[in-house]
């Protein structure tokens, strides 16, 4: 590895959204209740799309709430729109274009603008975020729209209970553009041979298409989780590399002002402290959302800026873990000349 050059790029606004049905869990149990006790811990909250909302929707919404939050841009400053989720709309064409068509339609946008979708699974955002940067910075665009959006419970089961327990269905929209106070630092990312199949959605594409889907083979068509393999490997792994990259770029954990994290699971809190993070130096929205597949690290960065955990932070690390197994560490922060 080495050191890299920063990219100059500021985050304008976030936004986000979550489907209307909520459902509430049993931790403990694993089980669905009927509503949440303040008195009772082990409730988890969950949001599911409800009649009339679809993965689009939930998308626009987003967007529509990032553009409330700013005076700076409007969705017609816009040149590039990217989505950054892990299952797209439909199979062609891409989400992103789909974006554009809805927004269209609603603002009456007659521009055309560069659309594209990013897919490296639940860390698709922070791959969207760093190519955002590169292409403002070599003068590609100027202001660059990050969407991700997840309907993860379409790929769900009761029969597994804990996996059907873990995920939320939600959107989150980042706008970025060039800017000199603010910047990339770093984005490192590695994938791990002889990982593949820790975590995976087997049927829907060309392995085995939708139509040898026969009423037999559900469990080829949802979601699949080992999930006690995962966190060996990531605490073999993933910390280490952390450490590894915090020490190439001369950081120490305690130099890093706030963590944005992947909400995969409750091992977050694990995963944190074999980190060495303490616990007011992480954003940890699990039991409030949980897991959102790739709207995950977004989303918790736009609820870290609405409940102002990032006022008066220069340094915000962002991390998470992808299906394939990957690692990813990107760093935003303020430019030095800026402190």
């Amino acid at each position: 590895m080495k050191i890299q050059k920063e990219r100059n790029v500021e985050i304008v606004c976030t936004g986000s959204a979550v489907g209307k049905n909520i459902i509430y869990f049993d931790s403990s149990s694993e089980k669905i209740v009927a509503e949440k006790l303040q008195s009772n811990r082990n409730i988890y909250t969950r949001y599911r799309i409800s009649e009339g909302e679809d993965q689009i929707t939930l998308a626009i919404e987003a967007i529509e709430d990032a553009f409330r939050k700013t005076s700076k841009l409007s969705i017609e400053d816009i040149d590039c729109i990217v989505v950054a989720s892990a299952v797209g709309y439909q199979p062609l064409p891409t989400t992103s274009a789909k974006i554009l068509e809805e927004l269209s339609k609603k603002y009456k946008l007659k521009r055309a603008v560069s659309t594209k979708d990013i897919n490296t699974s639940c860390t698709s955002f922070l791959d969207a975020f760093d190519d955002a940067a590169m292409s403002i910075n070599f003068g590609k665009y100027e202001n660059v729209l990050i969407v991700s959006s997840e309907l993860a419970s379409l790929g769900l089961s009761t029969d597994n209970m804990h996996s059907f327990s873990m995920f939320s269905d939600g959107a989150a929209a980042i706008v970025v553009t060039k800017s000199e106070e603010y910047c990339i630092g770093f984005h490192y990312a590695r994938t791990w041979p002889g990982t593949y199949d820790l975590t995976k959605i087997e049927g829907g594409l060309t392995k085995y298409l939708p139509s040898k889907f026969d009423g037999t083979n559900h469990e080829k068509y949802r979601f699949q989780m080992e999930g006690n393999k995962l966190i060996k490997l990531i605490k073999k792994e993933f910390v280490p590399m952390i450490k590894e990259i915090l020490e190439l770029e001369k950081l120490d954990i305690n130099d890093i002002d706030y963590v944005i994290p992947h909400q995969a699971s409750k091992a977050l809190k694990l995963f944190m402290r074999n980190l060495g993070i303490k616990k007011d130096q992480f954003c940890d929205i699990f039991e409030d959302y949980g897991n959102m597949v790739a709207a995950s690290i977004p989303f918790t960065l736009n609820h870290a800026y609405e409940s102002n955990y990032l006022k008066g932070k220069d340094t915000v690390l962002l991390i998470g873990t992808s299906a394939g197994t990957s690692g990813h560490i990107l760093l935003y922060k303020k430019s030095i000349r800026y402190r």
